[in-house]
């Protein structure tokens, strides 16, 4: 399964982007600033989605294995992470942590791009 880094995924955009990834059978990283609440409910919310495309293509299966030895955490918050990505070192920090949460990083997309940040969805 494909890993996307959203940022700005706790609202707005950012969470529409999120959940439509999710619902189409993507692993989605959730990147907030400041509101971990909210980043938690876009987490949740991105969990069901991908649930329900688990039937066709046997996603579910690939979601408990790569969440870690205790399997996946019911609130979702093993699926985001926190960072102010106008810095360059929480960006930098950011990619690095959900590269080794997941194994894997195959794109990141920000729906607001910030200087330096850029945008790369090659997924």
């Amino acid at each position: 399964m494909k890993v996307v880094l959203v940022t700005g995924a706790s609202r707005g955009i950012g969470r529409g982007i999120a959940l439509a990834l999710s619902a189409v059978g993507f692993r989605v990283a959730v990147h907030y600033n400041g509101n971990r609440d909210a980043a938690l409910e876009t987490a949740a919310g991105c969990r069901r989605a991908l649930a329900h495309v688990a039937p066709a293509t046997g996603v579910a299966g690939a979601v408990s294995a790569e969440s870690g030895a205790g399997g996946p955490a019911e609130d979702g918050s093993e699926d985001i992470f926190q960072a102010d990505i106008s810095k360059s070192g929480d960006r930098e920090r950011l990619v690095a942590e959900v590269a080794e949460r997941y194994g894997r990083l195959d794109g990141r997309l920000h729906p607001r791009l910030f200087p330096g940040c850029g945008a790369d969805l090659s997924v």
